[in-house]
């Protein structure tokens, strides 16, 4: 069976989450269109009934004796864009000291981008090294689409280093495939990924058979911090919980949750606005919560680190820490801007990655972890994988091509098994038949964002699904900036900006003349990446295409 093509599998899963949302709301329970139903109900579908927290039995993997592979420790934030923490400029006070220790204990990438800003397949294109173009993991509900027939990718990143390497491999929340783990938690065993204690007692769970069986380890943990809803949110009520516990008994805190409150929490006047947003009370009262779950989950973070050392493992484990992308709110996630697409990426590596360093000049992205990791173990990258090996930025060798320039994409919010069925074959004009599917490449570098927006065309709109109930666009209109609601909405066919000096993304600079060599430049290479990754938007963009001759630099 093709790795990502069941198509029991994912029609069972889409199915799950509108009986659940169905089953919630039928109880009085709110689920805006996005934030759970999605994502959490996804994982609700796949964990609920899953077997209690254990090793799985089978395991053929075999110990590398004593030349001893580096463990490998995969940490992951839900929903954080990357100027969230102290380390990359947050002044909130207390906001993140464990991620904070973890960078200067290694490396801070400062030009890291997502594949795609929508949970699971972002997390699908990092655990296989492939965008979702290829693996066909574009969206939730019916991945791939039918229209795409069958992935052509048939393992992954654990299989690999199980089955290569004799690693001992297991996930934490979050699981992006249809993988199977050595070991493997739930959401359920985890406080709905919110609780560091739980996190703390997995891993070192974990950390104790990998030990047992003599095998190095690949832990892959997730937290659900900062995802919707927020801690204090004032829709992260019982009911909300009892649903996500999927109507399961729970222990509960004090709090009455299954999991702690942030040990920090800040006020509207203190927390920071992306400049993407207009800084007044409405946005501040918005986002508030969002700080104190970001708090949360350096607390998290905090707990699987002092795990390790606990274990005596930190020595010879490579740590890298990511976002899977950017906050849940429009010009982030949904989105190919910054907020929504460039996550820090963290590495520590003790006795290779010097402490301390900063690389602010190369551009990578976040599915370069998947041959990263295998070059560490020992494995051979496979040639299906569209990920390079960051090994040489990580061991600061000087040698390797220049990383200037990342692509990142997004294709469907919700692919819905009745919607799914409807478009058997791809058209071009899909964006014209389903608002769920919003087409949308771009090409970031240390200055520049250039967006293609395929489906905009002063018409069509950004779907209910793909702005938290529109949450953003009703504040821009109440506070007076309509003209940013309707971008918002409609967005435009060509985008570029110069992030240096417009980091929220507001002067769009496409028709400008003295950027009309850095703009073909952009352009050319993002058809380039297209056409040799088989882009299914291809024509679409190469009809669009209007590169001329390169012009001059301005001088």
């Amino acid at each position: 069976m093709a790795y990502f093509d069941s198509k029991a599998r994912t029609f069972l899963r889409g199915q799950a989450c509108r009986e659940f949302g169905t089953w919630a709301e039928g109880r009085g329970v709110r689920l805006d269109p996005v934030q759970p139903a999605v994502s959490s109900s996804i994982a609700f579908a796949r964990h609920a009934f899953g077997a209690e927290l254990a090793p799985l039995a089978g395991s053929e993997a075999k110990s590398s004796g004593g030349d001893r592979r580096p463990n490998i420790l995969f940490i992951t934030a839900d929903d954080m864009s990357f100027n969230m923490l102290g380390c990359t400029g947050s002044n909130l006070p207390g906001i993140s000291p464990n991620l904070d220790r973890l960078a200067s204990e290694g490396l801070l990438i400062d030009h890291c981008h997502v594949a795609t800003p929508i949970c699971g397949p972002s997390r699908a294109a990092w655990i296989t090294g492939t965008w979702p173009h290829h693996n066909g993991t574009m969206g939730h509900y019916n991945q791939p689409p039918q229209w795409f027939g069958k992935s052509p990718i048939t393992t992954s990143l654990p299989e690999m280093l199980r089955s290569e390497a004799g690693y001992y491999t297991g996930v934490i929340c979050k699981n992006p495939t249809p993988t199977r783990w050595d070991y493997e938690a739930n959401e359920l065993q985890t406080g709905l990924g919110r609780d560091p204690s739980k996190y703390e007692e997995i891993t070192k769970e974990f950390i104790e058979t990998a030990i047992q069986q003599d095998k190095p380890f690949f832990l892959h943990a997730n937290s659900m911090d900062p995802h919707e809803y927020w801690a204090g949110h004032q829709y992260e009520t019982k009911a909300w919980i009892d649903a996500m516990m999927g109507g399961r008994e729970y222990r509960t805190y004090p709090n009455g949750k299954p999991y702690p409150d942030p040990d920090i929490t800040y006020s509207k006047d203190q927390v920071p606005v992306p400049a993407c947003w207009p800084d007044n009370d409405a946005i501040r009262e918005d986002i508030r919560p969002y700080y104190a779950s970001v708090r949360r989950l350096d607390q998290t973070v905090g707990a699987i680190l002092r795990a390790l050392k606990a274990a005596g493992q930190e020595q010879n484990t490579l740590i890298v820490f990511v976002s899977d992308h950017g906050i849940g709110r429009a010009f982030a996630k949904w989105s190919l801007y910054p907020l929504g697409t460039r996550t820090p990426m963290i590495v520590k590596w003790p006795g290779v990655v010097e402490p301390g360093r900063r690389d602010h000049e190369s551009v990578v992205s976040a599915i370069d972890v998947a041959p990263t990791f295998l070059e560490a173990a020992g494995v051979e990258v496979p040639e299906f994988m569209d990920a390079r090996s960051i090994m040489n930025i990580i061991r600061d060798t000087g040698r390797g091509e220049k990383r200037d320039m990342v692509f990142t994409c997004f294709n469907y919010m919700n692919n819905y098994p009745e919607q799914d069925a409807k478009f058997p074959t791809y058209t071009r004009d899909l964006p014209d038949k389903f608002d769920n599917y919003r087409p949308m490449r771009a090409i970031h570098s240390t200055r520049y964002t250039y967006v293609w927006n395929g489906w905009a065309d002063g018409k069509h709109q950004i779907p209910l699904e793909m702005s938290a109930s529109q949450t953003i666009r009703k504040i821009l209109r109440a506070t007076g900036h309509e003209d940013r609601a309707e971008f918002e909405a409609y967005r435009a066919r060509e985008e570029f900006y110069d992030t240096m000096n417009d980091p929220g993304c507001l002067v769009n600079l496409i028709d400008e003349p003295a950027l009309a060599h850095q703009i073909d430049e952009f352009r050319r290479e993002l058809l380039k990446i297209m056409e040799r990754t088989n882009d299914h938007e291809t024509p679409n963009y190469r009809s669009d295409f209007r590169a001329s001759p390169p012009a001059a630099p301005a001088q």
